[in-house]
């Protein structure tokens, strides 16, 4: 149901398949304005000019392992870039060690974490220094989603 929607907005969904079978996929775009960052509400990602984001990637369990994501992020990069991106976005929960893995090993820089936390209905979205991600969220009940940047 949200393909046509994405697409109508822009989106792109490449895929990637092996043996027939889908095994992961994610969306990437040009925004026209700042976004939500999807698990911590209240903060937003303003672009600058010549951005493309890279956002809600999914590699099917039984095909984990094999670096289908950083494949996927691979070959969007080289498109996007080649397309005339001059830098791309994409967010991770800082918990999610597969993906920050494979977002560095495409080149990604880490350029800001947020943490958030709601608590007794109250709703607190904390910016860590980048330099201190791991220290500054230690004893951090919440979510934690970093921001990374890559330049061509």
């Amino acid at each position: 149901q949200c393909y046509p929607r994405c697409r109508s907005w822009g989106r792109t969904l490449p895929t990637f398949v092996v043996n027939g079978l889908l095994a992961g996929w994610g969306y990437s775009y040009y925004p026209d304005r700042p976004a939500q960052l999807t698990e911590t509400p209240g903060a937003v990602l303003d672009f600058p000019a010549g951005s493309v984001s890279l956002y809600d990637f999914h590699v099917v369990p039984e095909f984990r392992g094999r670096r289908i994501y950083q494949s996927l992020l691979t070959h969007i990069l080289s498109q996007r870039f080649a397309e005339g991106a001059r830098v791309a976005w994409i967010t991770v929960l800082a918990s999610n060690a597969p993906s920050r893995v494979a977002i560095e090993r495409v080149g990604f820089q880490l350029m800001a974490a947020n943490a958030y936390r709601r608590l007794l209905g109250r709703e607190r979205l904390k910016p860590l220094p980048r330099a201190t991600n791991a220290a500054a969220s230690e004893g951090y009940e919440g979510y934690l989603e970093d921001e990374w940047l890559l330049f061509d």
